[in-house]
């Protein structure tokens, strides 16, 4: 069993289900919107893909004042998580179940600092 499966395992408690193809859409979006992506190796992107398949399987995505999310929102924001911790041994989102997505800058209160 792989490093990623063992991986899955951990993070889902589950056993990992017979992947899907990656959506030609979301690679699009990696390809075109992703800054990293082009540097990557080709295991890198794999084990990204599959890292951003995870990330989008396990965390909801909520917009905040009207913002609507799409699937492009989603992709890039699991990618950019997923990229901090590629090579690493995944332990860092296993609490995280959700992500609140802003339609402009998000402002902490006085009182919250």
């Amino acid at each position: 069993m792989g490093m990623l499966s063992r991986w899955f395992r951990r993070f889902f408690s589950v056993a990992p289900a017979a992947p899907e193809p990656f959506p030609d859409a979301w690679n699009q979006v990696l390809g075109d919107e992703f800054p990293d992506w082009a540097e990557l190796t080709v295991t890198e992107q794999e084990t990204l893909r599959e890292l951003v398949r995870a990330f989008l399987a396990k965390v909801r995505f909520t917009g905040i004042h009207g913002f609507v999310v799409e699937d492009r929102h989603r992709v890039l924001i699991a990618a950019f998580a997923c990229r901090l911790i590629l090579g690493l041994e995944f332990r860092w989102f296993r609490e995280l179940t959700e992500v609140l997505i802003y339609p402009g800058d998000y402002q902490i209160g006085r009182a919250h600092v």
